[in-house]
């Protein structure tokens, strides 16, 4: 099993060697994320996912497979990861996904407070005493599946089911590992996790509901 110094060791030569691309790759989310939240419209909503797809193509790839390079990185976590970015770039034509601001206040807030809380991943990291390069950026594997649990939970019942469970199933394993690699700034992932169960428990009838409703209109087509 792969120690905590094993992990460490990994994230740093990982930010040693791509942390120019990662702040690249994050400015253009960005502005693709502020594009689409000021004009909704359907260029917006591909540029998101092809966003999202690229990330976590870049995460399965970069980061588990090259980088980690372990037999639970590639057989498990490289394959889940691709999956998401492949199910994403499907529905540029399915669409399913509609990304959107949350409609309720409290859901508002608590999208604010997750999202506040993903921005300061590297801030909480170095506060507990993980100093770059060994310390967590925004473009890693539980990071940025907090983040995308957030913007899928705000964007629900127009979402990809598949998507969202992929991300929780991952979202749960984040516990036990803060604690088994020393890394305690991923306990933000399980209560995004937590969150992003709730919305999808509330939300299951409009879930089943948006579900027929776009089989219907694909059939009709």
């Amino acid at each position: 099993m792969k120690s905590a110094e094993d992990f460490w060791a990994v994230i740093s030569i990982y930010n040693d060697s791509t942390l120019i691309f990662q702040i690249f790759l994050m400015v253009i989310g960005l502005s693709i994320i502020i594009y689409n939240y000021i004009k909704q419209n359907d260029i917006s909503q591909i540029l998101m996912k092809l966003f999202f797809a690229t990330t976590f193509a870049w995460i399965g790839i970069v980061f588990f497979i090259v980088f980690d390079n372990t037999m639970f990185g590639n057989f498990l976590s490289a394959p889940l990861f691709l999956l998401i970015s492949v199910l994403f770039l499907i529905d540029i034509f399915l669409k399913r996904i509609t990304f959107r601001f949350p409609l309720c206040k409290w859901q508002k807030l608590f999208t604010l407070i997750f999202c506040c809380l993903y921005f300061l991943y590297p801030v909480i990291s170095h506060l507990l005493g993980h100093n770059f390069p060994k310390s967590t950026t925004l473009i890693m594997p539980c990071p940025f599946t907090a983040f995308t649990i957030i913007i899928l939970a705000s964007a629900i019942p127009k979402i990809d089911v598949k998507v969202y469970i992929l991300l929780l199933a991952w979202a749960f394993t984040g516990l036990p590992k803060a604690f088994i690699f020393n890394v305690h700034e991923d306990l933000i992932l399980f209560p995004t996790g937590v969150y992003g169960l709730i919305m999808l428990i509330v939300n299951r009838r409009y879930l089943l509901n948006a579900s027929s409703k776009h089989i219907s209109q694909t059939l009709n087509k």
